[in-house]
């Protein structure tokens, strides 16, 4: 059941090529392909995003943000229906400055900027944060949590119990016959966690118990018997 506490992922053909910025696909693109599990990468992802001055070193957290509002909620870029020139042009002929990708959220906007380059525009990524605060802090992010958590059609949750009941990874994926994002994208969370320096206990530990075949029980405790401390260091909370 830890698999409920790791970010999930849905799944976007990735194209060679990227980052790339050059048309509307190629840009709408680079932030969902290079976001999947197999190919994570935010630093790349984040390449065409226009961010003010005062987010720039921003540009990873809130490519993870964006891609994370638009699957919460279901929202599907059809990634191949957007123009794939540099310059596209609508029915009558005019140049296209700017572009929805999904009609039902108008927010999202790919805009051409006065190098030619596409980019997910300004507005959206200073909306970006209040999205992501709304779609996760809300009662639609929680009710999603709970319902992997306690659902019985939740593939994680599904693999998370055959695991413990000490079944392997094999066999729980086996018996289940769907993908469970959680196995794939608990690996590229404990990766860029290595990467960044980042202390992860519940990411390391479902890492240890899906790929290393740490008991499960001896997971669980590892978490438990961790030492006692706030959940934010003071210089976290202080910023």
């Amino acid at each position: 059941m830890l698999l409920a506490f790791v970010l999930m992922m849905l799944p976007v053909r990735a194209d060679d090529g990227l980052p790339s910025c050059d048309t509307p696909r190629q840009a709408a693109n680079t932030l969902l392909a290079l976001l999947q599990p197999d190919r994570y990468d935010p630093v790349g992802a984040a390449t065409c995003l226009d961010l003010a001055p005062e987010t720039e070193t921003d540009g990873p957290m809130l490519a993870v943000q964006l891609k994370s509002v638009l699957d919460a909620r279901g929202y599907y870029v059809p990634v191949d229906e957007l123009p794939d020139e540099p310059a596209p042009v609508d029915e009558e002929g005019e140049p296209l400055e700017f572009i929805v990708p999904v009609e039902r959220f108008p927010v999202a906007v790919l805009d051409r900027g006065t190098d030619g380059q596409w980019r997910w525009s300004r507005s959206t990524m200073k909306a970006t944060p209040s999205l992501y605060a709304q779609t996760f802090q809300g009662l639609a992010g929680m009710g999603d949590l709970v319902l992997t958590c306690t659902g019985n059609l939740s593939r994680n949750r599904r693999v998370g119990l055959a695991l413990g009941e000490g079944k392997t990874l094999q066999q729980a994926v086996d018996e289940l016959g769907q993908v469970a994002e959680g196995v794939a994208t608990a690996r590229s969370a404990f990766e860029l966690g290595g990467r960044l320096d980042v202390e992860l206990p519940i990411t390391e530990e479902v890492y240890r118990l899906l790929y290393e075949d740490k008991p499960a029980r001896e997971a669980l405790m590892s978490l438990l018997g961790r030492r006692r401390r706030a959940e934010q260091d003071d210089d976290a909370l202080s910023k």
